[in-house]
């Protein structure tokens, strides 16, 4: 089944549509420019396309007015209510999906490892393919790719408006995630073609219909 048909079947949003094509295409462009050894490329990849499917049972969409009009505002709030039907949280949502239309056992472990535990736990030189998967994922905002400093002070203002966190305390969690996916970008960058800075939001413009055509192995 391809991507695209997948994201309107789960009525997933489009702004969480242009995050995963983004996240996956940074997946892809580190692939392909790095000697890597012993890494699941592809698990990285099919990971990034479906690490957010569940995400809209996590949004107060009115507090993002600029992401949709008033009758998408609506038309998603219905959508989030019909999903509760099933699912309590966004990680069991994606999980659940996941499990439902998709056969590599493989790809499927490394997603619900990414959505269940956080990088900042994992050793530096283990589960490389969580740590690169989230190092993507935290370049990218909905619209655009961002550098990890933007990217950073991006995470504490959304803690800060989502969960009535204080400044001190969204910096502090945060932060905790920069740091680890700066360590993660270390490690890619050994032995690479690229560098962060080459990660361009016009690239990823280029393929976007690219991404939106790949197709997973699912079971229908």
């Amino acid at each position: 089944m391809r991507i695209q048909d997948i994201y309107t079947k789960y009525k997933v949003p489009p702004h969480l549509q242009q995050h995963m094509y983004r996240v996956a295409w940074i997946a892809k462009n580190i692939s392909q420019n790095r000697n890597w050894k012993k890494i699941n490329h592809k698990a990285i990849f099919e990971t990034a396309l479906l690490h957010d499917l569940g995400n809209i049972l996590k949004f107060n969409m009115s507090l993002y007015p600029d992401f949709w009009e008033p009758e998408w505002v609506t038309y998603r709030t219905q959508v989030k209510e019909s999903f509760k039907k099933y699912w309590t949280t966004e990680h069991e949502a994606t999980l659940n999906i996941a499990q439902e239309i998709w056969t590599n056992k493989e790809s499927f472990s490394l997603l619900k490892w990414l959505i269940t535990y956080p990088s900042k736990i994992i050793d530096p030189q283990e589960k490389r393919e969580i740590r690169v998967a989230d190092y993507c994922d935290a370049r990218v905002w909905p619209h655009w790719v961002m550098t990890l400093e933007k990217r950073v002070e991006d995470l504490i203002e959304r803690n800060m408006k989502n969960k009535g966190l204080q400044r001190n305390e969204a910096e502090r969690i945060s932060k905790e995630r920069y740091q680890s996916c700066k360590d993660t970008e270390k490690i890619i960058m050994e032995n690479s073609l690229i560098s962060p800075k080459k990660i361009f939001q016009k690239e990823v413009d280029n393929v976007l219909q690219e991404m939106k055509e790949y197709a997973l192995w699912t079971t229908s």
